[in-house]
């Protein structure tokens, strides 16, 4: 009897190799606007992101030794047709390049075999770039948070602008920190911008700048254990020193070098000032006088140290990239401007106009353009870098923002699917309970408010995402990633204050009632 227990097993355990294997028809698919996830050597396997992907079925593709990697314009080619200088190489695709692909998909197996590949946006070739010059490592220079090195044509130069007319450059080594530079050349697989030619002009404190400055000076004030700005904000603060000095520490190590140089009592020197604020959203926001606000929700959200400089660096380079001063231009406050502009001049005791103030502050959150923002992102990822962090960590945000977001929105979803299941079944008698339940109350109870998307006006994470993932696997694909810090145990140790019952957070009273205006 055991015996032939055994033989059974061992049958059993052989039916799935004995049976035939189930017939797959390939699905001939075109796949648009995908975007690399992740593509490593031996470049065997490509995970990509697809919006309307809900099941996955497409994420994972495979390369196949006859997988063709080819320029945008031979996408559409018949094979025969397709030249040696249409074809690409597997390693210029990187993670957050948007990508179009034909596959064959087999459905009973889930397996996506790459027929063609082709870039579906120009990331290589001529280029030109405008930016603020900020840092020179050998030949490499950091403009606009991306690399340039320059190869000048035969006889040219950089050419100087305004009150640099008739200055002509050779070398980085001789050009100003803090100016703005115009390069014109070449993006190469690297993701190094190859300079031909170009422009430089200096760069000062504009009007702008002077009056929202000088306005959210006159106005933000810390008073009782609040932040105060004009009676536009007011935040309660995290009153712990050891908190408070961690979260400036952090911050200052992210100033550019160019900016820290400058004597305090220097025209273009930018006080930064770091708050910690008693706020359960994930956000932070940056001023113009360069008070930037920190929420206790972003705090708890995020991983480690790595992950605050990714934020603190993108708010920093609101404030050096001048962003609020573009926005209060793009407002045409000119009455606002004028005023302050008289009361200053008269050198009388009042105070900013409460116009100017409230356009600062309503500026400092979810109003700067997707351009100012995904300039943001970028000119922080090297403010990081530049502090010794691992840039890695600021992608880890946006991907797991991406991820809640994308599961908030298929909740969405699956609610509105259920709701009009409920509609469809109205004569059921559960149906008829529910209308019954709705009769006794007289009136439908109001539905709860649909929750406000994180930063309403900022690029969506997943579009944050592919953008720093790119930036990391192009600009920054030589850095040496085991050197970076993420600061993970200092990070733990200090956010594990804010959940300390009672003594290490003091908490302030009530809010003080705004002043009226006379």
């Amino acid at each position: 009897m055991k015996m032939l227990k055994l033989v059974l097993v061992i049958l059993l355990g052989l039916l799935p190799w004995l049976s035939p294997a189930q017939t797959e028809v390939a699905q001939y698919k075109k796949l648009e606007s995908a975007t690399i996830l992740e593509f490593p050597e031996p470049y065997r396997q490509m995970i990509i992101y697809l919006e309307d992907d809900e099941d996955n079925r497409h994420t994972t593709i495979t390369i196949v030794d006859t997988t063709l990697f080819v320029k945008k314009a031979a996408f559409g080619k018949r094979k025969k047709n397709i030249k040696p200088a249409d074809l690409m190489q597997a390693s210029d695709f990187r993670p957050g390049m948007k990508i179009n692909l034909w596959v064959n998909y087999y459905q009973i197996s889930q397996r996506n075999e790459a027929e063609r590949i082709s870039l579906d946006e120009s990331y290589y070739g001529p280029t030109s770039l405008v930016g603020i010059y900020e840092k020179l490592d050998g030949n490499r220079a950091s403009i606009d948070g991306q690399a340039v090195i320059l190869q000048l044509d035969k006889g040219k130069h950089i050419d100087g602008l305004d009150e640099w007319k008739g200055k002509k450059f050779t070398s980085f080594a001789d050009m100003q920190l803090g100016a703005e530079v115009k390069v014109y050349g070449e993006r190469k697989p690297d993701g190094v911008i190859y300079a031909s030619r170009g422009t430089m002009r200096p760069v000062e404190m504009s009007k702008e700048d002077y009056l929202l400055r000088r306005a959210t000076d006159n106005e933000l004030r810390v008073t009782r254990g609040f932040l105060s700005i004009a009676d536009a904000w007011q935040f309660r603060l995290i009153a712990n020193n050891q908190l408070e000095a961690y979260i400036s520490t952090v911050g200052r190590r992210l100033i550019p070098d160019y900016l820290k140089a400058l004597p305090v009592d220097h025209p273009d020197h930018v006080a930064f000032k770091f708050f910690l604020v008693n706020e359960g959203s994930f956000n932070a926001s940056s001023y113009p006088n360069g008070a930037v606000v920190v929420h206790t929700g972003l705090l708890t959200k995020i991983e480690n140290e790595a992950q605050l400089a990714a934020i603190l660096g993108h708010e920093i380079a609101h404030v050096t990239q001048k962003h609020h001063a573009q926005q209060f231009r793009n407002h045409q406050n000119w009455e606002a401007v004028k005023a302050f502009g008289a009361a200053v001049a008269a050198g009388t005791d009042d105070k900013t106009p409460l116009e100017v103030t409230r356009v600062a502050a309503e500026m400092s959150v979810s109003t700067f353009s997707q351009k100012q923002e995904t300039q943001a992102d970028r000119i922080g990822l090297h403010y990081m870098i530049n502090a010794g962090y691992d840039p890695r960590q600021a992608v880890a945000i946006w991907r797991k923002l991406a991820e809640e977001a994308k599961e908030e929105q298929q909740k969405g979803q699956q609610k509105n699917a259920l709701n009009w299941i409920q509609k469809s079944y109205k004569g059921t008698a559960s149906g008829t309970v529910e209308t019954r339940k709705l009769s006794a109350h007289k009136t439908a109870p109001a539905p709860a408010p649909a929750p406000q998307p994180l930063f309403p006006s900022h690029p969506r994470p997943r579009d944050r995402y592919t953008h720093v993932n790119f930036l990391i696997s192009t600009t920054y694909v030589q850095l040496n990633m085991t050197q970076m810090n993420t600061g993970d145990s200092k990070f733990r140790s200090m956010i594990a204050m804010l959940s300390k019952p009672g003594g290490s957070i003091r908490q302030a009273g009530p809010a003080p009632k705004p002043k009226k205006k006379s």
